[in-house]
C-alpha cells in the first residue's frame, strides 16, 4: 500500500502576509472591543478558555454574527507561496484554519463566495450526508494542476460557524467524536488495502507534515491523535513537525520532548530578525526532500 502524503498546515504561512490577523486579534474582535489584543495575549489561559472570556460565553453567537470576517483574504504573492505547496503534490491537505486562503490559492483568486464553496464541499463515502458539525468526513475539493486536491478544515470553516471550534467544550466534542470513531474503527487499519475515509484515517496511517502551527498544548484533539497514531500497530506513516521559532516565541521545548516521545521527527528552524518567510522556505525544502 503507498502511504498517503499529507500536508498539515496552521495559520502561521498566512501570518507572514499583511491581511492575516492573530489568534488574539480575532478574540479581541469576538470581544467587540471589551478585551484588546495585548490584554488577551497577557492572559495566563489557554487559548480555547480565552474564547468564553472574550466572548462571555456566547462562543456560537459571537461566531454566526461575525462569520464574513473568517473567509479571509488572498493577495497574490501570497497566492503564490501557497501554490509551492501544492506544487509538492500533496492530494490531502489538512488545515485547522477556518478561513479559505487554501481555496483562493488554488483558484488563483482574492477572495471567495459562499455560493462558490458550497458548490467544492464533498464528503467520503463513510457518510451519507454532510455532517453539520465536528466534519471527519467533509473536505473542499479543488482541482490544481489538473488533479483533485482535499482541503480539511477540521476544526471547522467559516460559512458554517456551528462547526468551529472555539473553546473547550467544543474541543472535548470534537475529541470524543474523534475517539468514537476510533473504537468504531477496532483494527480495521489492519486490513489489507484499507481506504482512508476521514481526515483522522490520513493523520494516523499517512506520513504528516506540520508545518505553521505551534502545536499549542491546549489542542486536545490534535495530542491525542498523535498518541494515538503512536500506538497504532498497523503499518502507519512518519510524522515531521517543523518548529518554526523566534526569540519572541522561543523553541518549543515541551511540545518538542512530548513529541520525541510520541514518535514524531521534530525540525527546528530559528527565524533571524523577522524574517520568518526565510525559514519556512527552509522546512519546504527539508519537506521536498523527504518527500522522495
Amino acid at each position: 500500500t503507498i502511504t498517503p502524503k499529507i500536508l498539515f498546515l496552521g495559520n502561521g504561512v498566512n501570518r507572514c502576509f499583511q491581511e492575516n490577523v492573530s489568534w488574539n486579534d480575532m478574540l479581541s474582535k469576538l470581544s467587540d472591543g471589551k478585551y484588546t489584543s495585548g490584554e488577551l495575549s497577557r492572559m495566563a489561559c489557554p487559548a480555547p478558555l480565552k474564547a468564553i472570556i472574550a466572548t462571555s460565553d456566547n462562543v456560537d453567537k459571537k461566531l454566526t454574527q461575525n462569520k464574513q470576517d473568517f473567509f479571509g483574504t488572498a493577495s497574490d504573492e501570497q497566492n503564490v507561496y501557497l501554490r509551492k505547496l501544492f506544487d509538492m503534490g500533496f492530494e490531502d491537505i489538512i488545515t485547522t484554519n477556518y478561513s479559505y486562503e487554501l481555496e483562493m490559492a488554488a483558484l488563483g483568486v482574492h477572495s471567495i463566495s459562499e455560493n462558490k464553496l458550497r458548490k467544492m464541499s464533498a464528503h467520503t463515502t463513510a457518510i451519507d450526508r454532510a455532517e453539520g458539525k465536528y466534519m471527519l468526513h467533509i473536505y473542499n475539493s479543488v482541482m490544481y494542476g489538473g488533479k483533485e486536491r482535499r482541503i480539511w478544515h477540521i476544526h471547522g470553516e467559516a460559512r458554517k460557524p456551528d462547526s468551529m471550534i472555539l473553546g473547550h467544550y467544543y474541543y472535548g466534542n470534537l475529541t470524543a467524536k474523534i475517539k468514537n470513531e476510533s473504537d468504531r474503527l477496532g483494527d480495521a487499519y489492519r486490513r489489507e488495502g484499507y481506504k482512508c475515509k476521514s481526515w483522522m484515517d490520513l493523520f494516523i496511517l499517512g506520513d504528516v507534515y506540520i508545518i505553521g502551527t505551534a502545536l499549542d498544548v491546549s489542542e486536545i484533539d490534535l495530542w491525542w491523535l498523535i498518541n494515538r497514531k503512536a500506538r497504532e500497530n498497523a503499518r502507519r506513516g512518519k510524522t515531521v513537525f517543523y518548529d518554526i521559532y523566534s526569540d519572541a516565541t522561543g523553541e518549543r521545548d515541551v511540545q518538542n520532548k512530548l513529541l520525541d516521545l510520541l514518535k514524531a521527527d521534530v525540525r527546528s528552524y530559528k527565524v533571524k530578525g523577522s524574517d520568518f518567510l526565510a525559514q519556512y522556505d527552509k522546512a519546504i525544502s527539508d519537506m521536498k526532500k523527504r518527500m522522495k
